[in-house]
């Protein structure tokens, strides 16, 4: 009986040391973080993307801008509305000798048989 108290005795005590000199095994610690995983490739080539597109078209306004500041705005309006502009800058011209005489509002003669 003194043998098995004693290993009894013995264990409990091996036990109590390894209890007390136990230490945590939970891992608190993050994961290992992967750099192809932590850096989002493809959102940042997106975002480059998006950049790139975003400055062309500020570059193009800025052109098309210090283009009107030279030309006062003529280019932009297009050439059928510039010719029909400068036809009636040509038409004030001649209106001012006409300006006593009565305007004929007749219809086209060819436009009314089609009606």
């Amino acid at each position: 009986d003194k043998i098995i108290s004693y290993k009894a005795v013995v264990s409990t005590q091996s036990t109590g040391k390894k209890v007390a000199n136990a230490k945590p095994m939970v891992d608190t610690r993050s994961p290992a973080t992967y750099t192809h995983l932590q850096y989002k490739l493809k959102k940042i080539q997106l975002e480059e993307e998006r950049h790139s597109v975003v400055d062309r078209d500020n570059r193009h306004l800025l052109e098309k801008m210090s283009a009107i500041m030279r030309t006062r705005g003529e280019w932009i309006i297009g050439t059928a509305i510039s010719q029909k502009f400068k036809q009636i800058e040509k038409n004030e011209g001649v209106n001012q000798g006409n300006a006593g005489k009565p305007k004929d509002f007749s219809p086209n003669p060819s436009k009314a048989a089609t009606i």
